[in-house]
């Protein structure tokens, strides 16, 4: 976790991150490479938890519809997955799920109809489906 919110820093602040590096390669400059470092941090969560609170609260809502309009073990363990693999066929519903495939098929049917999964193939077959809030919290939040 530590080394990806230092990798985040450098991406969203390629100079100073750069200009800060060199300080303490040219300077010894460690405490303002430190304090570089920590402002950069804090913000990196700050973010993490803004990002965090709408999806949990997509989570909960989506629960309350799943357990009051499906209601089966099996649609929570979908929904679950969902926020693992927010694309996916039926193939790998029922996989993830372990399900056969018509159970798959009739679930990811359920998740449609009730709009938390978006078809995006407009075929018959090989379709692919799509958890869209939740893509587009992710990408919000980019």
């Amino acid at each position: 976790m530590l080394l990806n919110s230092v990798l985040r820093m450098r991406d969203i602040y390629p100079q100073m991150y750069y200009n800060w590096i060199m300080r303490v390669r040219n300077k010894g400059d460690w405490e303002g490479w430190l304090k570089f470092f920590l402002r950069g941090l804090i913000e990196v969560y700050r973010q993490a938890v803004s990002t965090a609170r709408p999806i949990i609260d997509l989570q909960n809502y989506h629960m309350s519809m799943v357990m009051h309009d499906i209601n089966t073990p099996n649609a929570m363990k979908l929904l679950d997955m969902l926020f693992m693999q927010p694309v996916l066929s039926i193939t790998d519903a029922q996989k993830g799920v372990d399900i056969s495939y018509p159970t798959a098929s009739n679930l990811i049917t359920k998740f449609v109809e009730v709009g938390i999964l978006q078809e995006k193939t407009g075929q018959q077959r090989n379709r692919s489906f799509a958890y869209t809030e939740y893509l587009n919290i992710l990408n919000d939040n980019v």
